[in-house]
This record gives structure tokens, sequence and C-alpha cells, in this order.
């Protein structure tokens, strides 16, 4: 990467201080009059120190691919960008060792404003590239996993008779819903079948102690009716669903859902991975001073109630008519590329703010360089 500072500079314009006489007593030090506002974001807050400096970087045209990907390719361009997000620790190693020379030099010839170019280069490295690179990760592996939820639908069908399509309703919608509850906070399992981690405690020790009537111990068997009884009372108190309500009206409950990720922050982080995410397939939960972003599961939401409204009996397999179950094909794929498609685009916005975020430390770096190399030159007089 090129990069262009003060002393060598053709298309950014840079600040050129006036010849000041020897004889004054203080000369002023480059860049000792710079203004941090807290207000703004750190990246925001570079642009700023840049404005002051008066270098001018261009603002980066963002350009977005088209968003017809096929995962594999999706999954490629992921593991690409984690490794060229890795390449920045280069540029900030190289940051922590400037900072380092500083911390055994005193302040008092009015540079303290560098040390603040080096925290700024720790937030966008650390609060920005770090992130997103862990945020790509998460959803590229969500990804996968919602193609292979998609999957089950024809890995739960075979030829019936008449021409028909034999479709086992309950296998797919199971199996789709074990898939989707690592993020969404709820399980059929748990709301239908009643299979909490206290029910299935207590199931394996009825299994335990069924084994040992098995073998003769007959004094086992008023603790395990006992057991059975109180399973029987826990699934009544959690007000268990039918299939079809469960399916129907299927929502995640993002309280109990573990995110993709979460970020400390406050309310210019949210404001900044809100403009990002929301609407793009994303979902951000701002509480007790973190940002929780999750996936936007509206998709499943979609499938699953395609699914539950179909024709098929909830039974190991039913017969429904072949362009029924080609519509539900259908319906299944378009749900899986909006689902695709929001992971592209978070790619290819993390890629286009990646290589801003890194021009904007390598120039950060010069700037400190430049900075400390001018000022010595003040001070050395």
């Amino acid at each position: 990467m090129d990069i262009t500072s003060p002393s060598r500079l053709d298309n950014i314009s840079h600040f050129s201080p006036q010849a000041t006489s020897t004889e004054q007593p203080h000369l002023p030090l480059f860049g000792g009059g710079i203004t941090f506002d807290e207000s703004l974001m750190p990246h925001q807050q570079v642009l700023d120190v840049f404005r002051q400096m008066q270098y001018s970087v261009p603002e980066g045209v963002y350009q977005q691919r088209p968003q017809n990907d096929s995962p594999e390719n999706i999954q490629l361009r992921a593991r690409m960008l984690v490794r060229e997000n890795k390449s920045a620790n280069d540029a900030y190693e190289e940051a922590k060792a400037l900072r380092a020379t500083r911390r055994t030099e005193t302040l008092e010839d009015g540079r303290s404003h560098i040390n603040r170019l080096t925290g700024l280069i720790d937030n966008i490295h650390t609060d920005y590239q770090k992130k997103y690179g862990e945020l790509v990760k998460a959803s590229t592996q969500y990804m996968q996993d919602m193609n292979t939820l998609a999957s089950k639908l024809s890995r739960h069908m075979k030829a019936g008779d008449d021409g028909k399509i034999k479709f086992a309703k309950e296998h797919v919608m199971s199996d789709m819903d074990r898939i989707v509850s690592k993020y969404s906070g709820t399980s059929m399992k748990i709301e239908v079948l009643g299979e909490t981690e206290e029910v299935k405690k207590l199931q394996k020790q009825i299994k335990e102690m069924g084994d040992l009537l098995v073998i003769g111990m007959k004094g086992k068997l008023s603790e395990y009716n006992e057991l059975h009884a109180k399973v029987a009372n826990i699934k009544k108190s959690l007000n268990l669903k039918s299939y079809g309500d469960y399916y129907g009206d299927w929502s995640p409950n993002l309280y109990k859902a573990k995110p993709l990720m979460e970020i400390k922050g406050g309310t210019k982080e949210y404001e900044f991975w809100g403009k990002k995410l929301t609407d793009q397939g994303f979902v951000i939960k701002q509480s007790n001073g973190k940002l929780c972003i999750y996936p936007d599961l509206k998709p499943v939401k979609e499938m699953f109630h395609a699914i539950n409204h179909s024709s098929g009996a909830w039974n190991d397999g039913s017969d429904i008519m072949s362009q029924e179950f080609q519509s539900l094909q259908t319906a299944i794929d378009s749900q899986k590329n909006a689902i695709n498609s929001s992971v592209s685009r978070l790619l290819e916005t993390f890629r286009q703010d990646n290589s801003h975020f890194e021009t904007l430390t390598q120039l950060l770096i010069q700037l400190y360089k430049d900075l400390q190399q001018y000022n010595n030159g003040y001070v050395n007089m």
C-alpha cells in the first residue's frame, strides 16, 4: 500500500506551516492543536484528525457485487476475507511498537496528541476489524447450517402412489427445528415434547431405575413410579403445544438465543453496527452495555409456515401431489437464497470497510512518524 504523508503528497492536500523566526522562544509543534471529538466513532475521529491537519482522504466508494453467489463461492470469499483481516495485525503490531518507544519518554514537549493517535488505531483494529472478522466467521457457519436445514426437505421424500410424492412432514420439520434451535432460543423438543434439562435428568434416572427392576430389584418400584409422576407433572406445567401450533406460530426467542456475536458498547456502537446490519439479514439488540447480533430468522419462519400448511399429514409419510412438492421446494429454495444473499452482502460490506479501515490505520501510522520527526526537529533546535 502506498502511504501518503505530508512530506510526499501529490493527490492529498496537506498543511505547510509558515516559516517562523528563530528568535521566537517557543516554536509551534506540528499537530499540537489537534482536538479529538469524543462524540465521533473512532474511524470518524481519524477522518476528523486528518481534516484538522489538512489531509484529504477520499471516501470509500461502495459498490455492491451481484448477490447470486453460490454457497461454495460465499464460503471461499469468507475464508479469503478472514485471511486478509489477519494481515491487519501487521499494521497493528507496528503501531504498538511505535507506542512502546514513547512510553519511556516525557510528554513535556507537547506531543501528547501523538499518543492519542495510537489509541484510535487500537479502537479501529480491536473494535471493528477484529469484530467484523468474528461476525463473518459466525455468519458463514450460520449460512452453512441453514443450507443443511433446507436440504432436509428432499431427504425425507420418495416416490408415492399414482405419481405422487410420499412426504414425511413430521421428520422434515423435526430435523429442521433441531438445526435452527442453535440460533433460535426455542425448540420443538421443549415446547412440544417437554424435554427440558430437568426432565431429561429425570428420564435418565427412570431408565437406570428400570434396568434395576429388570434384574429383580422390586423394592425400587415405588421410587420408579414417583419419578414417572414427577415427569408428568413437570410436562403438565409447561403448557405444551401441539406440532401444528408450534410450527404454525413459530418464532425465535432471542432472549434465550445465543447471539452470533456480542460487542461492548453504547449508542455510538449501536448506530454504527445498526447502519451496517439492520434490514440486511441481521437483528441487533442492545442491553446492559453490550450489543447482541443475531441472524434474522424470518426466512426460517417462512419455511416452517409453508411446510406446516402443506397437505401432508403428521406421520411417517403421506402422499402429496408432485406439483405441490415442487412448489414447496421452490419456496424453501427462495428463503435459503435470501439467507445466502444476506451473508454475501455482509462479506462485501466487510471487504470494503476493512480496506477503508486498513488505509486509515496505515495513514495514522505514517502520520505518527511524520509528527514525531517534524516535532523532533523543533525540539532539538
